[in-house]
């Protein structure tokens, strides 16, 4: 859908060897969303204004080639690219304060490209199509908004807006140069929503802008790293956060705030002690997990009440680990699933979409936004019932600057015992659990900072398994029982 092919942009002002831009290329396929980051300087703006057409070409010289569906559009001439400008690539900036006329309603500014593409368009049917776009910009009584001035708006409104404006010719290529920048924290997780579901719905190919690497990772399926006009790393999400190759992306990660990411650090039990209100045991093995996301594992028996979860856990197909009807009750609409293989048919029958579902073996992971999920193998040598055949998981989940491991039923074996964790929680007595002792050896092997026994009544086990189970606990190993 776009190809960039060895752009160089060098602005004029500029020393002869200093290019904005220096010979990058990339594709952004179809309905995709590809992030660049990098710092201020890096030349990331200044390729999403070469690629729409927006730089003054006499202030600058440029090389290289940009295509979109086809069509070579960096040397087209400029009454070409005018007819392409809001037709078909739109442009979202970083700054809505300033980039509305003061004195201009908002309606007429959201509609004004709208005179210039299609001036057969009569007053009305402008005024109808720009409310179809402040609808789509999820704007309350968008008839209201556009009566309205600029002042009179919030900055998360008038970003909402300039996405209007942006998308009201339904373009194919959406730009959007770090449209979160000048927003606070929740009004951007409501702009990286907005923007995902126009490219769900409508199929819009997206280049995100940001020098905020949590941004990147929330909203992009590949990325590009720039440093001084230069791509120094590119790939899938996945590959460049959990395996950056390059010193500089490294650095961006590290640069990353985490809550108590100084736990990572500290080896007194204490330390855990505060993360410990994130952990609610509902039923069997239902955990939640609620610190940067609502994680749940193999929800089953759930209240009726509704539980958001972000992220599902599945450990097994059997039917106590895998509810169609209490799926139904944490799911919401962009929840994702992550499951062994033999999971994927019964989740797909019970209406999750596919996009939604990730399929993993042991030793594979996934990144689901600041969310690192490791799968590792969940069987126990010692219980036949239990084989490593059998395919089930357990997870590590790294939320938050800790890594919680996840048990399944009953889990021991040379795998298990060479992870590492932060919080170990693992299901304690009963007919198809680990016993007290034998949970209690394991967690010892593996050496968590804490551990929390689970237990739920008759099916799995009972209080005083997790009382005999805390006793038997190296000292240095603190515990607390699942809520």
């Amino acid at each position: 859908m776009l190809e960039v092919k060895n752009l160089r942009v060098h602005f004029n002002n500029a020393a002869p060897d200093r290019f904005a831009v220096d010979g990058i290329s990339f594709r952004v396929k179809t309905g995709g969303i590809l992030g660049i980051v990098g710092e201020s300087g890096s030349g990331k703006s200044v390729t999403a204004m070469a690629i729409s057409g927006l730089l003054v070409r006499r202030d600058c010289t440029y090389e290289g080639e940009v295509w979109l569906d086809g069509k070579e559009i960096l040397h087209c001439e400029r009454e070409e690219m005018r007819a392409m400008q809001g037709e078909d690539i739109g442009v979202i900036f970083q700054e809505p304060m300033s980039s509305f006329d003061p004195v201009m309603k908002i309606g007429k500014q959201v509609e004004e490209s709208l005179k210039v593409h299609h001036p057969e368009m009569t007053k009305e049917e402008r005024r109808k199509a720009a409310i179809e776009a402040l609808t789509q910009a999820e704007l309350d009584d968008p008839e209201t908004v556009y009566e309205k001035y600029p002042h009179e708006l919030s900055g998360g409104m008038l970003q909402r807006c300039m996405i209007a404006a942006a998308i009201i010719h339904k373009p194919k290529l959406l730009l959007a140069d770090e449209p979160t920048t000048a927003l606070d924290v929740t009004i951007q997780s409501q702009i990286l929503k907005l923007l995902k579901k126009i490219n769900k719905t409508s199929g819009t190919t997206i280049l995100f802008i940001s020098h905020n690497m949590q941004v990147i990772r929330k909203l992009s399926q590949r990325v590009i790293v720039m440093q001084r006009g230069k791509i120094v790393e590119k790939g899938t999400v996945e590959k460049v956060f959990l395996r950056p190759q390059h010193p500089y992306t490294q650095k961006l990660i590290e640069s990353i705030p985490a809550r108590d990411r100084h736990l990572r650090d500290l080896s007194h039990k204490e330390a855990v002690m505060s993360d410990l209100k994130n952990i609610k045991v509902l039923i069997h093995s239902a955990i939640r997990l609620e610190g940067e996301k609502i994680i749940y594992s193999d929800p089953f028996h759930l209240s009726d009440e509704p539980h958001d979860a972000d992220i599902i856990l599945v450990t097994h197909d059997h039917y106590d680990h895998f509810s169609a009807e209490d799926i139904a009750k944490v799911r919401k609409e962009d929840s994702c699933l992550v499951c062994p293989a033999s999971v994927k048919t019964l989740a797909l029958e019970a209406g999750i979409p596919e996009e939604q579902i990730t399929v993993l073996a042991p030793g594979e992971r996934t990144l689901i936004d600041s969310v690192v999920v490791s799968a590792v193998p969940s069987y126990n040598v010692n219980k036949k019932f239990h084989p490593k055949e059998n395919g089930w998981l357990g997870y590590i989940v790294t939320m938050g600057g800790l890594r919680y491991w996840i048990a399944g039923d009953t889990d021991d074996n040379e795998d298990i015992r060479k992870i590492s964790c932060d919080i170990a929680l693992v299901p304690v007595g009963g007919t198809y659990t680990m016993t007290a002792e034998e949970a209690a050896a394991l967690v010892n092997a593996i050496r968590p900072k804490f551990a929390v026994p689970m237990h739920y009544g008759d099916i799995v086990g009972s209080e005083e398994d997790a009382k005999r189970f805390a006793s038997l606990l190296d000292p240095e190993i603190g515990c607390d029982f699942a809520r």
